[in-house]
């Protein structure tokens, strides 16, 4: 047999050793779950039968045989197996773990939020050495017929310590019960004394409020001699006022009704200048009604005469735009006469160096034609065409100019606004300029300022 063959043989019996083991250990803690779900609905059944006291003896016990059992099972039992040891042990954990989580779900009701988040970071870091604890367990892979070995003696150890820190978990969360008890009571005392001088205050107020009702009744008697002797004198001094009034009242009519008359007399005289009034006001109406007839009959005469005279306007205009139509059909006419006849003769006279030239600028081949039309002029007699070609010449120098002055025209006015960009390009540079200078100057005075008030100024920075 050869030694890869046997090491792989080893290795398989390994995985199933440690498969088995596992779903042992997986059987054991689904059991332990059962044992304790039983145990918790007896104990629901049973629970208003028994009292308190009988309950938390029955615990008590019930803790007692477990650490006798383990106890015994670990030391003094020798027939058991490294695999059925690990397996109570694990079942003791299980136990003690949901002894644990049942108290904990007890106190969670009576503890605070504090209280609460300290139980559940505990719980966490618990699952967590819990986990790593199965994780050990998985890989381990030992089964019921291998030896002991330094290995499962160590790991045995661990499992002691962590049953001893498993009870002293247990023990400290008792201390922390009674500790939480004693400071209840503690609290409950000073709250009690607190009542108890609070009382006591209450009853000293209670007897100064009244002291003080007492003093306030004997003022109110005073006080309501003195309203009613008061009352009394107003009632006298209304009285008199009353009288008084009446005859005020009654002077008062007279000189109203003197009044009234008088009052009568003005308004009369003041209707009657109304009236006067009204009559002149009518009179000078009818004059500007007759004024503004007038006006509009004249205005009306005038828009008559004006619609006339744009009428007028129209019809010249239309004339001379038809006589302006017939001028430039006949120019048109002669122009291309005039240009076929250039054509035709500009075979036998013209120069060479100007046919040659292929011109791309439509000014520059108008100048051409013009020098072209020039020199035929010159090599002819009769008078008839020279008058013509000389008005067909001076019309498109004419053009020519025009179209010149225009380019001109337009290179000025190019040059006019890229001066003007330059120009606000420029302000825009120098407002920038200014700006920063501005912001420097402050810089340095805030420095300055802040200077001074950490140290006091001392010449520059």
């Amino acid at each position: 047999i050869s030694f890869a063959g046997w090491s792989k043989s080893i290795e398989t019996m390994n995985e199933k050793r440690s498969k088995k083991n596992l779903n042992e250990t997986e059987k054991a803690m689904l059991a332990a779950k059962k044992r304790h779900e039983n145990d918790e609905q007896a104990k629901i059944l049973h629970e208003d039968r028994r009292p308190k006291e009988e309950q938390e003896r029955l615990r008590i016990h019930e803790e007692r045989l477990k650490k006798q059992r383990l106890q015994t099972s670990m030391v003094g039992n020798g027939n058991f197996t490294a695999d059925e040891q690990t397996r109570f042990i694990l079942e003791e954990i299980g136990k003690q773990v949901e002894e644990e989580i049942r108290k904990k779900e007890d106190e969670r009701r009576c503890l605070t939020e504090e209280d609460r988040k300290q139980m559940k970071r505990e719980n966490k870091k618990q699952k967590h050495e819990e986990q790593k604890f199965r994780m050990a367990q998985l890989l381990t892979g030992r089964s019921s017929g291998q030896p002991q070995s330094a290995r499962d003696k160590k790991m045995r150890a661990k499992l002691t310590a962590k049953l001893a820190q498993r009870s002293n978990a247990v023990r400290k969360a008792e201390f922390e019960k009674e500790t939480n008890r004693v400071v209840l009571e503690k609290t409950a005392r000073q709250v009690q004394h607190e009542k108890e001088e609070l009382r006591l205050k209450l009853q000293e107020e209670a007897r100064r409020a009244q002291k003080e009702m007492e003093e306030t009744l004997v003022q109110r008697e005073i006080l309501e001699e003195r309203l009613r002797l008061f009352q009394e004198k107003l009632v006298r001094e209304q009285q008199a006022l009353e009288a008084a009034e009446k005859k005020q009242k009654e002077k008062q009519a007279e000189e109203e009704a003197r009044k009234d008359a008088a009052v009568e007399i003005r308004k009369a005289e003041i209707m009657a200048r109304i009236a006067g009034y009204e009559l002149i006001r009518y009179a000078a109406l009818r004059k500007l009604k007759a004024r503004f007839l007038e006006n509009e009959k004249e205005l009306e005469s005038r828009r008559q005469q004006e619609e006339l005279e744009e009428e007028e306007e129209r019809r010249k205009m239309a004339e001379r735009e038809k006589l302006h139509a017939f001028d430039d059909q006949l120019e048109s006419v002669e122009e291309s006469d005039y240009l076929e006849s250039l054509e035709f003769e500009s075979e036998e006279y013209e120069d060479e160096s100007i046919v040659e030239e292929e011109e791309d600028n439509s000014t520059q081949h108008t100048y051409k034609l013009t020098i072209v039309a020039t020199e035929v002029i010159k090599r002819r007699d009769t008078s008839v065409e020279r008058n013509l070609k000389e008005r067909v010449l001076r019309r498109l120098k004419v053009k020519l100019q025009n179209r010149i002055l225009a380019r001109q025209q337009e290179k000025r006015e190019e040059y006019n606004s890229e001066l003007k960009n330059q120009k606000t390009q420029e302000t825009d540079v120098n407002l920038r300029k200014e700006d920063d200078e501005r912001f420097a100057r402050f810089e340095e005075d805030r420095l300055r300022d802040v200077q001074y008030m950490r140290r006091g100024y001392r010449g520059d920075f």
